[in-house]
């Protein structure tokens, strides 16, 4: 296209969005928030759908759900930093890196929002348990999935957010690192943030 991207104005632009010429990484980083969108809404269709058959007390006349697409592990040997959130290869292990990339987009939406002290808490809490040796990346990557969906439920208007699924993965949370003090004083805080949303 012969310009440069229009972002971060770097790189040469090879795609053009929206009528802004934009490099592959700008490209492919819009291309994620869109996919990010479309997620969000399958999962409030099927959340919309099971509130009616639960209304009408007859689950499963609304057909099928939509299959939420999980996002797909990256390893990275390198050391890798988001817009918020620093990760060192030393601690990184075998984690989905997907699942940290949606945190730190929720985290720049919250920030943009105005709650600058839970998007604190919530990259502290992050960065720390991707560093925890005491937790497996098996438990990691659970609790990163959690994390990815809480932070999302932030970025949503109050009348938007699934206020009881919160609360069963803040549980769940709690209980995989109450026995890892490192984790459980931050999450404690984060708990409090969310539980004042």
């Amino acid at each position: 296209m012969g310009n440069n991207c229009s972002q971060c104005g770097k790189s040469p632009a090879i795609y053009q969005i929206a009528g802004h010429p934009l490099c592959l990484d700008c490209a492919y980083k819009a291309e994620q928030i869109n996919n990010m969108k479309l997620t969000q809404c399958m999962r409030d269709i099927n959340w919309l759908m099971g509130q009616m058959e639960s209304s009408v007390g007859m689950p499963g006349i609304c057909g099928p759900r939509y299959d939420i697409p999980k996002p797909p592990p990256v390893l990275n040997s390198g050391d890798m930093t988001f817009n918020n959130i620093n990760i060192q290869k030393s601690t990184i292990g075998a984690v989905n890196t997907g699942n940290i990339g949606q945190i730190d987009v929720s985290l720049s939406n919250i920030k943009n929002g105005g709650n600058e002290e839970l998007a604190s808490i919530l990259k502290e809490f992050t960065e720390a348990l991707l560093r925890s040796v005491e937790l497996s990346d098996s438990l990691k990557n659970e609790i990163l999935e959690h994390l990815s969906f809480l932070a999302g439920q932030a970025t949503l208007p109050e009348l938007g957010r699934k206020k009881s699924v919160i609360q069963t993965l803040l549980s769940t949370i709690e209980r995989i690192v109450s026995n890892v003090p490192a984790l459980i004083e931050i999450f404690e805080r984060l708990k409090g943030m969310f539980g004042s949303l």
